[in-house]
C-alpha cells in the first residue's frame, strides 16, 4: 500500500531485496531478519517485512513487485531484467493455468 500511495497508519513497510548470486548461496536463513531488523531501527517501526527474491516461488507475489513496487536499488541492471522478465514469464503461465481450472470447475 505505501508504493501505491494508499498507505494508513496501520500499514506495514514490504520491501524485495535480490542477493547477489555468490552471496545468496551462502545467505542464512536468518538473512531476511536480519535485513528486517535493520530497516525497522532506521524507519523508527517495528511494522517491516523483508522478502527475499531469490529463489521466490510465488507467481502472483513477484508479479505484484514487479507491478507495483518501486526501485530504490538496481545494482546490476542486466540481472533485474532477466529476473523480471523469468518472473513475468512464470506468472503469466500460472495465469493461463489458473483461467483453465476455473473454467473446469465452473467458477468462471
Amino acid at each position: 500500500s505505501r508504493a501505491k500511495g494508499i498507505a494508513g497508519s496501520r500499514s506495514d513497510w514490504d520491501i524485495a531485496v535480490y542477493v547477489a548470486e555468490e552471496a545468496g548461496q551462502t545467505m542464512p536463513a536468518t538473512f531476511p531478519f536480519y535485513i528486517e531488523a535493520e530497516i525497522a531501527a532506521l524507519l523508527a517501526t517495528n511494522d517491516v517485512q523483508v522478502v527475499v527474491l531469490n529463489g521466490l516461488e510465488s507467481p502472483l507475489l513477484g508479479f505484484e513487485i514487479i507491478k507495483d513496487g518501486i526501485l530504490l536499488v538496481d545494482k546490476d541492471e542486466g540481472k533485474r531484467i532477466e529476473f523480471e522478465a523469468r518472473v513475468l514469464g512464470q506468472y503469466h503461465d500460472w495465469q493461463y493455468f489458473l483461467k483453465r481450472h476455473m473454467e473446469a470447475e465452473g467458477w468462471a
